[in-house]
């Protein structure tokens, strides 16, 4: 359910469950408050854009699910072997080669997992990894997952087609492997009954030995070609199964300004743009990185930024798998106003003071089972480097 170990007696970590790391304004709103209230006003977002919250005691589980239920969101499978929060590129419908967004499909096999948790959990080796991608900036991650879709297109009879490539066996950790190519394509529409097929796999033949129990050994031991063999068998029978041909259609997400706001923006001169600013496929719009150094932020912080986005942006915020922040849909011309509003909290554009990017864990700073202290270790390193705008000033 979500709780973690701290190494503090009486107090636990509590991760929340974010697919895709989409929040709305309102959501990010009410996880501050959380934060405030029983996080000690600190949270951390991690690289699978989960949201975590420490010095929590387990006397309050009941009021904070309570609560996380009423604006959607759950800490269930958050944690052991489970299906992991499934990580989404947040760039599908706004990158010059964004193919879709696939933060929707991410929320189709993340719900789907959790709501089969009580019986799928117990019979899991280990646990999975799951990865959607639709950027060029984001691909590369999918050999890092134990199962990744990678948004491609082609042309059939003259028609274009928008599927996934599919990669599996991908882990890092003391015994690293890089994912492979399982198939080239398969429809956006099949992307849950390929993840049913690997899971049974995984569930049916995995070692049950820890050292050896994910998804990349039994690869290694059976080899790429009796896997797929075995994939193959598996995911023709999981995808003809009525509950999945019966899956309601996705259709791709239409916020954002009206047609006569976009024509505005797209008529403003646009000067040059400043470190973690972007430029949209949207001719006048930007999306803007926002740096949280090892991930950490305040509950000021989080509602911040969430105001932010609902008055100058689509009102979603996004959680990227580098520990940031992203907002979507902000013109233009207001990027000097959100930087102040950033600046008011003490945050900054990616680049803006910091020109690093480090990841960091809580490490033992929090957890029982860590052997550093990764967050002491990263903070050092960030105030021993500082960007040289030398030739700015000259």
């Amino acid at each position: 359910y979500g709780f973690c170990a701290q190494k503090h007696p009486g107090y636990f970590m509590l991760r929340h469950r974010i697919p895709g790391g989409v929040l709305t304004s309102s959501q990010l709103a009410h996880l501050a408050g959380l934060c405030e209230t029983y996080g000690r006003n600190n949270a951390h977002i991690t690289v699978r854009q989960n949201l975590e919250l420490h010095w929590v005691r387990v006397e309050d589980a009941l009021d904070i699910f309570e609560k996380l239920r009423n604006i959607g969101i759950t800490t269930r499978s958050s944690c052991g072997h489970t299906l992991r929060n499934v990580v989404a590129c947040p760039h599908g419908t706004v990158a010059p080669e964004g193919l879709l967004d696939v933060a929707p499909w991410a929320a189709r096999v993340s719900d789907y997992y959790v709501s089969q948790s009580a019986l799928i959990n117990p019979t899991m080796p280990n646990r999975i990894n799951v990865y959607f991608s639709s950027c060029h900036a984001c691909n590369a991650d999918a050999v890092l997952n134990d199962i990744a879709f990678v948004a491609v297109s082609r042309v059939v009879n003259g028609i274009q087609e928008i599927g996934f490539e599919l990669w599996v066996g991908g882990s890092l950790g003391t015994h690293p492997m890089l994912a492979f190519k399982i198939r080239d394509f398969i429809p956006v529409a099949d992307s849950l009954a390929a993840c049913i097929a690997i899971f049974e796999i995984h569930t049916k033949f995995g070692d049950r030995a820890k050292a050896r129990s994910r998804l990349k050994y039994l690869i290694q031991q059976w080899g790429r070609e009796k896997f797929v063999a075995m994939f193959d068998r598996l995911f023709l029978e999981k995808k003809s199964l009525p509950e999945n041909l019966a899956l309601p259609a996705i259709t791709e997400n239409k916020q954002g300004p009206n047609q006569a706001e976009r024509f505005l923006a797209s008529i403003m001169p646009i000067g040059a743009l400043p470190s973690g600013v972007f430029h949209q496929r949207q001719r006048g719009y930007v999306r803007l990185v926002v740096d949280v150094p090892v991930g950490e932020i305040s509950a000021e912080q989080l509602a911040a930024v969430g105001k932010i986005a609902e008055r100058l942006g689509d009102g979603r915020v996004h959680f990227t798998k580098n520990q940031n922040l992203e907002l979507h849909w902000i013109r233009a011309r207001q990027i000097k106003r959100v930087t102040r509003l950033l600046n008011r909290v003490a945050l900054h554009l990616k680049g803006e003071v910091n020109t690093l990017n480090i990841l960091a864990c809580p490490g033992t700073e929090f957890c029982p089972l860590a052997i550093t202290n990764a967050f002491g270790a990263a903070r050092d390193v960030l105030k021993s480097f500082h960007p040289d705008h030398s030739e700015k000033a000259a």
